[in-house]
């Protein structure tokens, strides 16, 4: 004969519900919050953000693997030396080729600065923290990415060759977010943040969708099933 729940076993099935529920909520917080920041903050920094987010968009697509440096106010020259001198205009099509497979240089950095690609096929320190990378299943072309805005502020775009997803690297921190057709992605928020003339749809309003996730996260708190 099978034992009626105690009212611990519910009290805990409750809980575990909440947290879940808390989890999601703030999982959906952040995701707004990294949106904004990297809208608002990171990408009007960026020389070509409009070229490189072309680019990421269609390495994604094709799942071919990116590492994309972009100098800021400190200098990546150390790093220009370890790969291949490019100094050329930066364009699209020429980044999109830096990456293609049998491109000699295409499993290293491009490093570029104020709107050139100053080089390709670069060496970038790694973060030293390898088991967390690991953990995320996350390679050496994030660990690179991440590592050097450990060391600079520089900003980095990376492109996973087994999932597609891009990502940026900021600081030390790195934002993922998976992008596909239609997907409102990275490369989508850097072509709204350079052409907001030009008739292109903007992202809903931040602030309203946090604020709107802050009620539900307080909702949740306060009324346990």
């Amino acid at each position: 004969m099978m034992r009626e729940p105690s009212p611990s076993c519910e009290l805990s099935s409750s809980l575990l519900e909440r947290v879940s529920q808390l989890r999601a909520a703030l999982g959906e917080i952040e995701r707004s919050l990294q949106e904004k920041h990297l809208r608002c903050c990171v990408f009007p920094q960026i020389s070509g953000a409009e070229e490189i987010s072309k680019v990421a968009l269609q390495l994604s697509v094709k799942r071919i693997g990116a590492l994309i440096a972009v100098e800021q106010k400190m200098s990546l020259e150390d790093y220009t030396k370890t790969g291949a001198v490019i100094n050329a205009e930066l364009n699209a099509t020429l980044l999109l080729s830096l990456f293609y497979p049998g491109n000699p240089l295409h499993d290293g950095a491009v490093i570029i600065r104020k709107k050139k690609i100053v080089a390709g096929g670069c060496i970038l320190p790694l973060s030293a923290d390898h088991g967390a990378f690991k953990a995320k299943g996350l390679g050496t072309r994030h660990r690179a990415g991440v590592g050097l805005t450990q060391v600079s502020d520089a900003v980095v775009f990376i492109v996973s060759e087994e999932t597609g997803k891009i990502s940026v690297a900021v600081g030390g921190h790195l934002y993922q977010e998976a992008v596909g057709l239609g997907s409102p992605g990275f490369p989508r928020l850097a072509v709204a943040m350079r052409k907001k003339k030009d008739g292109i749809r903007q992202l809903p309003d931040e602030g309203l969708k946090t604020r709107i996730l802050g009620s539900a996260l307080a909702a949740v708190a306060m009324n346990p099933k």
